[in-house]
């Protein structure tokens, strides 16, 4: 199973946190999860192994990096940059997190947020999304055709404060 189902199984229980720490993973790719349920935050990881699952604090801002692509030295450089973004003032605006995602690293397009390594690995796209109480703004860079799509959507009363 690939682990974009896992993620379409996820959202279709009652008590996603619950159903990432009961599932059998073993064959599936390491991967982190980020669930907001019951107005709380967890963190959910798997690294092919071991689940490691937390809940963390809702009120900082938090950034990940992909388990697969970067090693730990190269996550804690990105949380650098988006520490040093922090500091700078940025708002939470979605221009502005996109453009940080765009935009931000040390010149490196092997670790840089816009990510290319020789042109067979590479930042495609990127996603935003923008959530209140009952909407989300969505945009979607495709950066390999320079367009930008956005989309809004409205939340099922019933899935409000999931």
């Amino acid at each position: 199973m690939s682990r974009g189902l896992i993620l379409l199984d996820l959202i279709q229980h009652d008590s996603p946190f619950d159903y990432f720490r009961s599932i059998n993973l073993d064959e599936i790719e390491p991967f982190t999860l980020v669930i907001w349920q019951d107005d709380e935050l967890f963190e959910c990881r798997w690294d092919a192994e071991k689940k490691y699952a937390k809940q963390i604090d809702k009120s900082i801002p938090h950034i990940w990096s992909s388990v697969t692509l970067y090693n730990d030295e190269t996550a804690a450089k990105r949380k650098a940059w988006f520490e040093e973004w922090l500091k700078e003032g940025n708002q939470f605006m979605q221009s502005d997190i996109l453009h940080f995602h765009q935009f931000t690293g040390d010149g490196d397009s092997h670790d840089d947020l816009m990510m290319n390594r020789d042109g067979k690995v590479f930042t495609v796209s990127i996603t935003g999304v923008e959530i209140s109480d009952h909407t989300a703004q969505m945009t979607y860079l495709d950066l390999q055709n320079n367009k930008e799509y956005q989309q809004h959507i409205e939340f099922k009363k019933e899935l409000a404060g999931r």
